[in-house]
């Protein structure tokens, strides 16, 4: 056989190559050819926008970022929430009209709750307390800021941002505490008193017990 044939089918074909023919010969590529010049032009023109395509991908980013925001701040204020699933401090009015936000107290008052985030402020000439059946009483001098940071069941914490107030807890230790701007004071089941100034410095006097 001539190895013309394997390129231009002239001369005399060889009876394998024929056979081999003869099998593949259904694979045969039986289309005209491609116009590789004319491709090869079009593949080096350069591509506009695809505005509808662009369009769709931009506003489904924007979507998704939305989506990512939303369910980030969410979570964020969801973090931020007080506890509050104990139950509110009671407050009982002693002199004056002691207030929690914009609600007084006075003499004809029923008494109040003071839940988690509230602060009950009291003047100069106004004095409360506030109890829980199962933690303990606090009284509250005049001049003074007490809030309520968190409650739940086997912890209180309260914070004193200014004032005086006579804790009596009969808590387990460590279950009831007080924040102040200078210091944590963890009750280990005692009476005391607890004061800050004006400049946030903080003094505690323990009647009974261990803080």
């Amino acid at each position: 056989m001539k190895d013309d044939y394997l390129w231009d089918r002239s001369g005399e074909a060889d009876p394998e190559v024929e056979k081999l023919e003869s099998v593949l010969g259904r694979y045969r590529h039986k289309q005209t050819a491609p116009a590789f010049d004319r491709l090869a032009r079009e593949q080096s023109r350069p591509r506009g926008w695809r505005f509808p395509a662009f369009r769709f991908s931009f506003w489904l980013a924007a979507a998704s970022a939305v989506v990512l925001i939303g369910i980030t701040t969410f979570l964020v204020l969801r973090a931020k929430q007080p506890n509050n699933r104990g139950p509110a401090w009671e407050i009982a009015r002693i002199a004056g009209a002691p207030r929690v936000g914009w609600h007084s107290l006075r003499a004809n008052s029923e008494t109040a709750k003071l839940k988690v985030g509230q602060t009950l402020v009291t003047d100069n000439s106004s004095r409360a307390s506030i109890t829980l059946e199962e933690t303990g009483r606090i009284e509250v001098d005049p001049q003074s800021r007490l809030r309520v940071i968190a409650s739940r069941p086997g912890h209180e914490r309260l914070s004193l941002e200014r004032g005086t107030i006579h804790a009596t807890i009969w808590a387990p230790p460590g279950e009831f505490v007080v924040d102040t701007p200078s210091a944590v004071a963890v009750d280990l089941g005692c009476v005391y008193t607890l004061q800050v100034d004006d400049s946030g410095a903080g003094l505690l006097r323990t009647t009974m017990g261990w803080v």
